[in-house]
């Protein structure tokens, strides 16, 4: 899933508060979309609506910091 980072938040500062305070690794794009998205994977062992939960509510943690 890509989600648009919100003006004025870094891509590069929500990928290592994620990482830093929760210990969940999402990615950044790459090319044009460089800094404007971060993308978070879900398949496999991560495809379960709890763990998709737990990102989600870490990503919401970070956003409102």
């Amino acid at each position: 899933t890509v989600i648009r980072v919100p003006d004025g938040i870094k891509a590069d500062d929500i990928l290592e508060l994620m990482k830093k305070d929760h210990n969940i690794m999402i990615a950044g794009s790459f090319d044009v979309l460089t800094g404007q998205v971060i993308r978070i994977g879900h398949m496999g062992e991560n495809a379960y609506i709890e763990k998709v939960q737990e990102v989600l509510d870490a990503l919401k943690e970070v956003l409102n910091k």
